[in-house]
């Protein structure tokens, strides 16, 4: 199943590649000896398998990928220590970006048939919500900025990982400026544009 990948920047993506860099067993080695210590393995048993890795690059040798990952202390590791180890012993180029708040949901109707890539996911304030936790609802945090009635409806405007969100639905909703609060995306309502802008079909 693929799922789309939500952050606070409204942009989702998978993988892609491009061209550059060499395998190189040498610093394999200096990898072994200066950061892949201590290890249940022999230092020959970790060239060994420094070497399988070596081989079963060379055909991508010189690839670039894209990786977006939310940020937990695993993935904060890889994106700055393994790749660049990865690189230097493969010849494969890992560019790999961390998100804030991350959510993700099933990808539904023309976007789950999209090729891999980056899109723009635009949310509509109605469709952000303090209730509906449904099937097709995501949850996010954010710290309430401003609030506001108008009528029968409660409109709250929250930071996102520094980036500016708005809630309305209907009925009065406690909310205090300062406050974290939970909010609820509704995904039956995102929009999913391309980077140039041109909408993915419905």
């Amino acid at each position: 199943m693929r799922t789309a990948l939500l952050s606070a920047v409204g942009a989702f993506a998978l993988v892609a590649a491009a061209p550059a860099a060499h395998a190189d067993m040498a610093a394999a080695e200096r990898w072994i000896a200066d950061e892949f210590q201590p290890s249940t393995l022999s230092m020959d048993e970790q060239k060994s398998e420094m070497q399988w890795f070596i081989d079963a690059a060379k055909p991508f040798a010189g690839m670039e990928i894209n990786v977006l990952s939310e940020t937990i202390p695993t993935h904060e590791y890889e994106s700055k220590v393994l790749t660049k180890a990865f690189e230097e012993i493969t010849g494969i180029k890992v560019n790999h970006q961390l998100l804030g708040d991350v959510v993700r949901w099933p990808a539904a109707g023309a976007i789950a048939s999209a090729p891999d890539g980056e899109y723009v996911v635009g949310v509509r304030p109605h469709f952000v919500s303090p209730i509906g936790d449904g099937p097709h609802s995501v949850p996010v945090t954010g710290q309430v900025q401003i609030t506001e009635l108008s009528g029968s409806e409660s409109i709250a405007h929250f930071d996102l990982d520094g980036r500016s969100w708005v809630s309305q639905s209907h009925g009065v909703h406690p909310y205090r400026v300062g406050e974290t609060h939970r909010f609820n995306v509704d995904t039956r309502g995102c929009l999913y544009f391309r980077p140039d802008g041109a909408r993915v079909a419905a």
